[in-house]
């Protein structure tokens, strides 16, 4: 009679999770692969599917945005308006997925590697009154931290608030000692998804790979620079680190604010109000235009990849790529041989060498 029950008990938890395959599997090369499994590999099937398959991160923490503010709204200007007709499909698709309207009258300067992105960077957060924002994937202890353990400490004794966020495996080497002195100044930090035994599998996935600081609301910094002096030492082995940043000033600057405010929820559950608008903060003559394209896994459309494929879709001369980790999904593989094809020149740049040789071997 036991082994009866197991076996009806086994066919139950099989149709179940088939059933919630069907009903909720996002590719269909996936799902059958994971309906392969369970099919063909008894009871080890569903023990890997309970836990690499299913998604029980997206949900909840698709969940937690919904206590988020609104994304503050932006009148677009005339000179706007002219601009958005000619990339319309484009910010109509971000702003349909993200919610983030385009701006006008922002500035936006370009930061090569890190000396200058810290020397940007460090300028603005000794010019903080109010508030400071930050958010990494990576803080690496080293001189920079140090720096910034020594600017928080003078900040915090003028009254200036400061919230900090970390990603939990991004920065897994950050030390409890570095964390305990930020706290002790009176700096709030929380990590993004922290290691936990029992749901690293569930979690692995979930990372926040964002990069950026606001500042009082006037200046906002993004990119690929983490907080690591290897950005102006170096590396040992791959020698020279490139990489790019974004300082941006005016209305785009309440947009990244509230992107920030919404990962503070969700790892704190602690909401906090708005501090600037995108209409009441100072505008730029540069008239430069920006949009915010905020994407992670929990987002219910993949924004970024779809604006790609917006932008290779409408290329009618050249596209040009420089990325370290270029790895097409099967979508975007198939948009740039069709570009290519079409008489579209299209060139990718990649690293020679990466700080992965996973990534290096996938990459090519």
């Amino acid at each position: 009679m036991l082994e009866i029950a197991l076996i009806v008990l086994y066919i139950l938890t099989a149709l179940t999770l088939v059933i919630g395959l069907l009903i909720n599997g996002v590719k269909p090369s996936k799902t059958l692969a994971w309906l392969l499994a369970i099919f063909t590999i008894p009871v080890g099937g569903i023990l890997l599917y309970i836990m690499l398959g299913r998604n029980r991160r997206k949900k909840k923490l698709s969940q937690m945005r919904d206590g988020i503010l609104d994304v503050p709204p932006y009148s677009m200007s005339p000179a706007l308006d002219k601009m958005h007709r000619k990339y319309k499909k484009l910010m109509t698709l971000v702003e349909s997925a993200s919610h983030y309207p385009p701006t006008d009258e922002n500035i936006v300067t370009l930061l090569e590697d890190g000396r200058q992105t810290f020397h940007s960077i460090f300028e603005a957060l000794d010019s903080a009154e109010e508030y400071i924002y930050l958010q990494y994937y990576i803080f690496e202890e080293g001189e920079l931290t140090e720096k910034l353990l020594t600017l928080f400490e003078e900040k915090k004794k003028n009254g200036v608030d400061i919230k900090m966020i970390y990603d939990g495996i991004g920065s897994y080497s950050l030390s409890n000692s570095y964390i305990k002195k930020l706290k002790a100044m009176g700096v709030d930090v929380f990590p993004f998804l922290p290691f936990r035994f029992g749901r690293f599998l569930s979690s692995l996935n979930y990372r926040n790979h964002r990069k950026i600081i606001v500042v009082d609301g006037k200046v906002a910094f993004t990119g690929g620079i983490n907080i690591s002096d290897r950005y102006f030492k170096g590396d040992p082995n791959l020698g020279r680190w490139h990489d790019m940043h974004l300082a941006v000033k005016g209305p785009a600057v309440a947009h990244m604010e509230h992107v920030f405010i919404s990962d503070w929820f969700m790892v704190s559950e602690q909401k906090i109000e708005m501090r600037c608008s995108p209409d009441k903060v100072r505008k730029y003559r540069e008239d430069t235009i920006v949009q915010v394209v905020p994407n992670g896994p929990d987002d219910v459309f993949p924004t970024i990849e779809q604006s790609y494929l917006s932008i290779i879709n409408e290329a009618s001369e050249y596209l040009y790529i420089t990325n370290p980790y270029v790895i097409p999904s099967a979508e975007l593989l198939k948009a740039l041989q069709v570009a290519s094809l079409s008489g579209v020149d299209v060139r990718l740049l990649v690293s020679e060498k990466t700080d992965s040789r996973l990534v290096d071997w996938t990459v090519r």
